[in-house]
């Protein structure tokens, strides 16, 4: 499973346009702090490992205004079980 990233920032209460705002909501710790713990977390399923797959999972989630992670969505999916795993170490990040 490979792990790709992509901001896009959704508020639950007001949207603001790009022009409207002085800069993009950022992971705390920036970016590569995220690829870190995402890379450290996630864990292929073995049978996965086993079959060769490879491939990407794309889910998106909704930060809430306290930091946590909810509404995982899988997006693009490649299997159940790489989905639930993306999904898993997703939820796992405040």
């Amino acid at each position: 499973i490979s792990v790709l990233l992509s901001q896009a920032a959704l508020a639950q209460t007001t949207t603001y346009q790009q022009h409207e705002v002085e800069q993009v909501a950022q992971p705390r710790g920036g970016q590569t702090q995220l690829d870190e713990f995402l890379t450290i977390n996630l864990q292929p399923p073995l049978s996965a490992m086993a079959d060769g797959v490879k491939g990407r999972v794309i889910v998106k989630a909704v930060v809430e205004p306290d930091g946590r992670v909810s509404h995982v969505e899988t997006i693009r999916s490649l299997r159940p079980d790489c989905d639930r795993e993306a999904g898993r170490v997703v939820q796992l990040y405040n």
